[in-house]
């Protein structure tokens, strides 16, 4: 039947073939009707067949044969009068059947139709690329210009050209024709029946730039199926000039470039590099023996390790090392790099950045010794509070014992054994006082009493204990230049710091060696003290930190670290310099130099305990906020004579004066809660400018020597004070005063 049917659509005369072959048969049966009344049916049959198909053309049939049947069939018809009309009926239906088919068929191929259409018109409509199909216009074999036969939504969208259709792009694109003379050509190429060509161009007259691909549908024709790359040709252009940035960011950065080939083992490195190598480009030999070979010995290992971490993914690839130049200078290099690895996931390429940082590394180096610096301040600091409160009980204490001591002496000045018990009390206190001292002194920057000192009568007295000292396996070698001069100073602070070195220096030498203490001038403006051992040295390490506090090298509970720092600020307080030069096996050297003094001690004067004039006592008001002074030291005052009065506070002593009471001398402590001794001498200054003060304190600070500066005819004694230094500022204040015996 679908056979029979293409072939009916191919060739429709076919469709009179069966009601032809009917009336023959029809003919030949000659029935009782007649044939010509079938020649009256069959074209309606036909015909309601071709119009309603199967339907209409078997109710037209059976009609028909009603129609016969009642009509035209005569009685006494003959028995093949039935088989005609059967071949009628049948015949008909066949008919309808074959005109039914052929309707569906035609159908089916609008339908289809239909939607080919619609979904090429939805193609059309909804493709985002541009398309333009349009007829090449041609002056001999020249391509001259073109119209535009259909274009898309795409089209309008993208080029932002309107009312395209139907006109030429000349005159919707003025000056196409002139710019874009090589896109012409290949759309023309294309229109001759050529192979399809794709191709990028920028209209100018638009500023947009397509991706193009064009073929040709029929001759003369040709469609282009455009987008517009503009974005991407943007990025390009930004991507060329980043890199040209990059290269002059890199030049005038200072980086350089190298790319390590790692399956060849070459390495490609640009000026920069060989710059900062010292290599240049006729002596460089490149690979990996280049950049190996300036490596310094101590970072090879550190510099291998960071670059095969790299190579095996475990990290990013940075580090930092240094290289030796021909000329022996020293560079530290930061590198940076990426990996590039193949389908299998192995290290193939690595392309990176060196920069020279060793101006960073010194500038980082100088703020650490910077911070270093600051930290040993802070230290310092630190130590300075602790030793100021140490001091000040400490020689508090001190004080309470050599008033009680000095006491004693005088009154039991006939009892040679209880004499003796006070003079070594009396020289137990003095050294612990030095030994206060000593730890001031590490947080000062000048002296408390400063005279002229010889040099080698300090180094005499302090080698005279060594002898008494040293065990026998150290020798000890002194030899003192003579006339070498006097220096500003304080002998017992010196002698301490003396002390110190040669404790240290024996120290050194465990299994016994040479101390040897030298002397000398040094021109007209210095002289110099060496001291030197035998020991086993320092190592560089430990001679860059010898100096900073609590730096030691010795064992827990051997050393305070605190030796030469506090020697070092005992120099610097009598102005000189300290050096030191050691090495591992070689021993140690240190020199202390100092300014020689502009003036000689005055032999004619005579000390305190040689004067002495008419007897004078004094009335003195004392205060204190530590009992301990208030109870033992006045005991000494009233054995000197004097009459004296105590305060607890400063704002008691100004009461007083202030009440009216005279008072030839008013005794000072400094370190008191509330008002300190410098504000209470300040408000004696302001309300009694001719009263006698002197101010006795444990620990002296910046706020009292910036009041003794205001008020110089105030005096000042450190405590702890032996019966001497009591006796000799009391006869200052008042010559005629006598002490007695």
């Amino acid at each position: 039947m679908e056979r029979a049917t293409q072939r009916l659509r191919g060739y429709p005369s076919l469709a009179l073939l069966p009601p032809l072959l009917a009336l023959g048969v029809q003919w030949a049966l000659w029935s009782s009707i007649r044939p010509f009344v079938w020649f009256l049916f069959y074209p309606a049959v036909f015909f309601a067949s071709w119009i309603g198909g199967l339907w209409w053309g078997s109710a037209a049939t059976l009609l028909s044969t009603l129609i016969v049947w009642r009509v035209f069939l005569p009685p006494g018809h003959a028995l093949n009068t039935y088989v005609s009309m059967a071949v009628f009926a049948a015949t008909g239906i066949l008919f309808s059947r074959f005109h039914q088919t052929l309707r569906d068929t035609q159908e089916l191929a609008k339908r289809s139709l239909h939607v080919s259409e619609g979904r090429y018109q939805g193609l059309f409509e909804n493709m985002t690329a541009g398309f333009a199909w349009c007829r090449m216009v041609f002056e001999g074999d020249e391509a001259v210009d073109f119209i535009y036969l259909d274009v898309n939504p795409a089209f309008k969208s993208l080029t932002g050209l309107k009312d395209a259709q139907g006109r030429r792009v000349s005159e919707v694109i003025p000056g196409f024709r002139e710019s874009n003379r090589d896109l012409l050509l290949a759309y023309g190429r294309v229109a001759r029946g050529g192979p399809p060509e794709s191709l990028e161009a920028q209209v100018e007259s638009l500023d947009i730039w397509f991706s193009i691909n064009a073929y040709c549908p029929a001759p003369g024709e040709f469609i282009a199926i455009f987008d517009t790359i503009t974005e991407q040709k943007k990025a390009e252009t930004a991507l060329r000039e980043l890199s040209q940035r990059l290269e002059l960011a890199t030049k005038s950065g200072g980086l350089g470039v190298w790319d390590w080939d790692i399956v060849s083992g070459q390495m490609l490195w640009d000026d920069r590099m060989m710059e900062i190598y010292g290599y240049s480009k006729q002596a460089f030999p490149g690979g990996l023996e280049a950049w190996e070979g300036r490596l310094h010995p101590d970072d090879r290992e550190s510099a291998a390790r960071d670059s095969q971490a790299a190579l095996l993914g475990e990290r990013e690839y940075h580090s930092e090392f240094r290289i030796l130049l021909p000329d022996g200078a020293v560079r530290h290099v930061a590198a940076d790099g990426v990996v590039q690895r193949n389908a299998g996931g192995k290290a193939i390429r690595m392309i990176g950045l060196n920069r020279d940082v060793t101006e960073q590394w010194r500038a980082f180096d100088r703020q650490r010794r910077m911070e270093s610096e600051l930290l040993q301040a802070q230290k310092i600091e630190s130590l300075g509070s602790l030793a100021s409160g140490v001091a000040h009980d400490m020689n508090n204490v001190l004080s309470a014992i050599l008033s009680i001591s000095s006491v004693l002496q005088v009154t039991h000045s006939t009892d040679e054994s209880a004499l003796k018990s006070m003079k070594t009390l009396e020289h137990a206190a003095l050294r612990g006082r030095d030994l206060v001292k000593r730890l001031t002194n590490f947080v000062r920057k000048d002296l408390e009493t400063p005279h002229l000192i010889d040099l080698n009568a300090v180094v005499e007295s302090e080698t005279e204990i060594l002898h008494q000292t040293l065990r026998q396996r150290v020798a000890l070698d002194v030899n003192l230049e003579s006339g070498l001069g006097w220096m500003m100073g304080e002998t017992s602070t010196l002698g301490s710091a003396v002390m110190n070195l040669c404790v240290n220096a024996v120290d050194a030498m465990p299994e016994g060696g040479t101390l040897r203490l030298r002397t000398r001038r040094e021109g007209s403006r210095h002289i110099d003290l060496i001291i030197e051992d035998t020991g086993h040295g320092m190592s560089p390490e430990t001679l860059a930190h010898a100096t900073e506090p609590f730096y030691t090298t010795k064992p827990p509970g051997k050393g305070t670290g605190l030796g030469l720092a506090m020697v070092q600020n005992i120099v610097r307080a009598h102005g000189g310099d300290l050096s030191i030069q050691s090495a591992p096996g070689s021993g140690t050297t240190i020199t202390m130099r100092f300014p020689v003094a502009q003036a000689a001690p005055d032999s004619g004067r005579e000390s305190p305990q040689s004067q002495s004039a008419a007897a004078s006592p004094l009335s003195i008001l004392m205060v204190d906020d530590d009992a301990l002074i208030r109870t033992t030291f006045p005991p000494l005052l009233h054995e000197l004579g004097h009459a004296v009065d105590v305060a607890e506070d400063g704002a008691s002593v100004l009461a007083a004066l202030d009440g009216g009471k005279a008072y030839d001398l008013v005794v000072l402590d400094h370190n008191m809660p509330g008002m300190t001794g410098a504000q209470v001498l300040e408000g004696i200054k302001a309300r009694h400018p001719g009263q006698a003060v002197l101010v006795v304190t444990g620990f002296r600070d910046g706020e009292l020597d910036q009041a003794l500066a205001r008020w110089p005819d105030a005096g000042l004694l450190i405590k702890p004070l032996t019966r001497e230094e009591v006796v000799g500022r009391l006869e200052r204040l008042a010559p005629a005063w006598n002490p007695g015996p």
